[in-house]
């Protein structure tokens, strides 16, 4: 019967999944079975007398390129199934309108130089005689001007998406006019979330249930960079990593499985147990295992989010956060929904981790390095020292670790041209005494050095090597970090690192504590360290006005971490302190001056329903937690009483942002774990969602595809019932695969109720794809039958949204007669 020539309006997954299925069921016999379609021969024509003439689209990285090559391109993301060879269609630009919403809008590129084509020219050039709407879902412009293109070029017209253009009467009076064939509206799936809920409904009815109350809830498939730092628990032991490096080398040594475009590594396949630190729905911030590491290759733009008291994390636009929703629940917010100065975000106030004391480290495994030294006994044999008694299970004593932290503030391995260990606290009378003490476990030597003899130096050589390569101190002023093995120790050992630290770069100053550097990595791992004894703290950066480098120079800027609130510099006192005597006498000082913490939670409408009053008259964001708790001995309703009470004796705290800085794109990989119970994990100390919800087009564009999947349900049920169905929200991870829930509940004989609960997981473009193909023809016979106007029979079985609804085998028989020429459409 000739060939459909086939013109396509937007080249998007359901595109792709359409041409490959042409080109794979190409050679499909006559009497072949194939899934989703009614028959491989529909009414003289066969799946390959399709064959495809022009193609539109807005995306600039689609434009120009071959149809074939086209629907491979990003972001398209459907299951690659068959290799379809060049076509000879060019993909031209069409006009924008309203086809892309603001989530759309970051994604897909539009080059204004590109210059949209007159599209029914194009039609009408490529004689096409059908035209498929691929546009996205709240399309309405774009979707009555592809409709009125098509009529002006004399093509047939089949709408997948929900704009109601054939069941509406307007539209369909046109197509009629026109002497054209048309069908849709909203295409169905061959098994989807519709037709699913529609056939359980109707399958109650036809039994004689009472259906009471009906919903559908759909989800659909992103993470942050490889360069930020997390906390994890491998095998019982604390390493600080960045999530990049981790999940990059457990893929060296274990191979992922490849799941919808994403390298997924299940953790129960592996020997290393991994924990990491989470947030309970109850606030409490508690180790948690780690099911799936993740990663996925992009080139999206992302967003660099910094909160207000110094915590930043790069993430995709639609990673979520946490915050707090009016019921004072935990709630997920894209990265792209946060405004600066006005949203909370959580984030927690400590990392408890409750690990035995480390008391040495064997040296042995490290000899193969050239240090001057062997093993005799206990001891290592220096060379030319044999005076030096350093032993070989190194002792990590409270002295040690107390040097550590004085190395990281004011330490050096160069000072004078020497590789010696310099620390310079030569002027502390209190620092030298455990310097001295220090030295004295190993009969070793000491000098002060300089002119004013400020700094110290202790020998030998190979005491420095040993600090330098089992103990990981290196770096300058700029570049230092804590060491790694740091973060797996007690609480109390951390504790001895810190005071080391505070007593070289840290003061008591105004009604804080304060520490300083010039390395911004060191200063977040001092704040990180903090949170593991449950000392919360602030970070935040100065660059001097008067630095010959110029405001933008990193060299230039100093990084401060300051602790004070009155809970945090009271835990300091008690865990931490400074080695000098006269400091901890003005931190005590300090910690008498603060009258309160102010520490804020969001003005909520749990808060508002507790009847809390405010401090102040005015209309602020948020409510100091201290005025809260003064009030709920007053709270009468006790769920609420003690909802708030865990807020604000929980983990955690509520940091508004500060700014969000949009980075360009570029490719690379970003990463995600899985976490057990809660799906959700601390990053940069900052808790993130690792199933990033999206919706997939804002709400006022979901309007008519919500309308069209109720109607097609609903119209099972001969009497009103709730019904309650969401479009497809977008979760990153799930790409092109569709989830959803269905529940229905009723009754049956004896008011005896009945409850069916179901989840439905699909690839979502080859779901429908077959059905397309049917429509096409469908369409096709009518156009060579003379046939105007909508298909009532071919949409109700074709379409969620048709002119007519029509039970399904009422439907299917329709379509049946019309391709045997017994009705009309």
């Amino acid at each position: 019967m000739g060939e459909i020539r086939l013109a396509i309006v937007g080249v998007g997954n359901c595109a792709s999944s359409l041409i490959q299925g042409l080109e794979y069921y190409k050679e499909a016999r006559e009497d072949q079975f194939v899934p989703g379609l009614m028959h491989v021969n529909f009414g003289g024509y066969h799946i390959r007398d399709i064959k495809p003439v022009a193609a539109f689209d807005v995306d600039a990285n689609k434009v120009g390129l071959d149809l074939s090559q086209a629907i491979f391109t990003p972001p398209n993301c459907t299951k690659k199934f068959c290799d379809v060879p060049k076509l000879g269609v060019e993909v031209m630009k069409g006009p924008v309108l309203d086809g892309l919403g603001k989530y759309l809008r970051p994604v897909i590129p539009v080059d204004p130089t590109q210059k949209p084509v007159d599209v029914a020219q194009e039609l009408r050039r490529a004689r096409a005689d059908i035209l498929v709407s691929y546009l996205p879902v709240g399309s309405f412009e774009a979707s009555r001007y592809y409709a009125q293109q098509a009529i002006e070029a004399g093509c047939g017209y089949v709408n997948c998406i929900p704009e109601f253009i054939v069941s509406g009467k307007e539209w369909g009076e046109r197509f009629r006019k026109a002497g054209l064939p048309c069908a849709g509206d909203d295409i169905k799936s061959q098994v989807g979330a519709t037709i699913l809920h529609r056939t359980l409904a109707k399958l109650l009815i036809d039994r004689g249930v009472k259906l009471e109350e009906s919903y559908q809830l759909n989800i659909g498939g992103n993470s942050v960079t490889g360069d930020e730092e997390i906390l994890l628990e491998v095998d019982g032991r604390v390493i600080r990593t960045r999530i990049g490096d981790f999940i990059d080398e457990m893929m060296k040594k274990y191979p992922p499985t490849v799941r919808d475009g994403k390298d997924v590594l299940d953790t129960g396949s592996i020997k290393e147990k991994i924990r990491c630190f989470t947030v309970t729905d109850d606030y409490r911030v508690e180790l948690a295992p780690v099911t799936k590491l993740i990663r996925h290759k992009i080139s999206e733009p992302l967003l660099e989010v910094t909160l207000r008291e110094g915590n930043r994390i790069k993430i995709t636009q639609d990673h979520n956060l946490f915050t707090l929703d009016d019921e004072g629940k935990l709630k997920s917010i894209p990265a792209n929904e946060l405004k600066a100065g006005k949203t909370f975000i959580v984030v927690p106030t400590r990392l408890p981790h409750d690990g035995g004391a480390i008391t040495y480290v064997d040296l042995t495994p490290y000899l193969s390095d050239s240090w001057a030294a062997s093993i005799e006994g206990e001891f290592l044999s220096i060379h030319d020292h044999p005076e030096i008694r350093i032993p070989v299970k190194f002792p990590i004593t409270r002295e040690f670790l107390r040097i550590v932290g004085l190395w990281l503030a004011d330490g050096s391995f160069d000072g004078g041209g020497s590789s010696n260990l310099e620390i310079a606290v030569g002027n502390d009378p209190e620092c030298m005494q455990v310097v001295e003490r220090w030295a004295s476990d190993f009969n070793v030597q000491w000098k002060r050095r300089g002119k004013k003899e400020g700094a110290v130096r202790i020998m030998p050589k190979t005491l420095a090597s040993i600090m330098k390569k089992v103990f990981e101190l290196s770096g300058d002023c700029y570049t230092k970090r804590v060491p790694s093995w740091v973060f797996n120790l007690p609480a109390e050992q951390v504790a001895e690192v810190l005071k080391g630290y505070f007593s070289g770069d840290g003061c008591a100053i105004g009604k804080q504590v304060k520490c300083s550097s010039v390395s911004p990595l060191l200063i977040r791992d001092i704040q990180t360290l903090l949170l593991k004894l449950g000392i919360d703290s602030t970070v935040f950066v100065e660059s001097p006005r008067n630095s010959s480098r110029g405001p933008s120079s990193s060299s230039s800027q100093v990084w401060h971490c300051t602790i004070s609130s009155q809970e945090a510099l009271k835990t300091f006192v008690e865990k931490v302190g400074f080695i000098q005597s006269h400091r901890n006498e003005l931190v005590k000082k300090v910690v008498d001056k603060r009258e309160f913490e102010k520490s804020f939670i969001p003005r909520i409408r749990l808060i508002s329903e507790a009847g809390i009053k405010p401090a102040t008259a005015h209309q602020l964001t948020a409510i100091e937690k201290r005025v809260i708790l003064a009030q709920l001995d007053q709270v009468k309703d006790r769920t609420i009483r003690e909802r708030l009470e865990k807020i604000c004796n929980g983990d955690v705290k509520f940091v508004k942002v500060k700014d969000i800085k949009r980075l360009d794109p570029k490719p690379q990989y970003v990463y995600d774990l899985s976490v057990k119970g809660y799906e959700r994990f601390v990053c940069s100390n900052i808790l993130v969602h690792n199933t990033d919800f999206l919706n997939m087009l804002e709400e006022e564009r979901l309007s008519s595809k919500r309308v069209s999947k109720t109607e097609a349900v609903s119209s099972q049920v001969p009497y009103e019932v709730p019904l309650r169905i969401g479009p497809s929200d977008y979760v990153p991870f799930l790409k092109d695969n569709k989830v959803c829930y269905i529940y229905l509940r009723g009754r049956k004989f004896g008011d005896i109720p009945l409850t069916i609960d179901v989840k439905l997981s699909v690839e979502d473009s080859p779901n429908s794809a077959g059905v397309v193909i049917d429509a096409i023809r469908a369409v096709k016979l009518a156009l060579d039958r003379g046939i105007s106007g909508p298909l009532i029979g071919v949409s109700a079985y074709f379409f969620k949204h048709p002119p007519v609804q029509l039970p399904d085998e009422q439907a299917r028989q329709a379509v049946e007669d019309f391709i045997a020429g017994r009705r009309d459409s």
